[in-house]
């Protein structure tokens, strides 16, 4: 299967890959380094930043889709 820039396959793909990459962003960045005593459990953290997510996925989702667009047109021209 041969990806093409700004199809909908590649959208379909966009939404996972900017779940997983928000999530290892900002949960993983932002929650884990700051957790000890008395903060909220990593599943409560994990599940504020899947609503933050949630909340803004109409952003991430879109911007998911064009980089790889541009990604996919950049190596193909560089293959030429």
């Amino acid at each position: 299967m041969t990806l093409r820039p700004y199809s909908l396959e590649l959208f379909l793909i966009s939404i996972p890959i900017s779940y997983i990459t928000f999530m290892l962003v900002v949960w993983g960045v932002g929650v884990l380094p700051h957790v000890g005593p008395g903060s909220p459990s990593l599943a409560a953290g994990f599940a504020v930043v899947s609503s933050w997510y949630a909340l803004s996925c109409y952003v991430w989702i879109p911007v998911t889709w064009l980089v790889g667009s541009l990604a996919i047109t950049v190596v193909r021209r560089r293959s030429r």
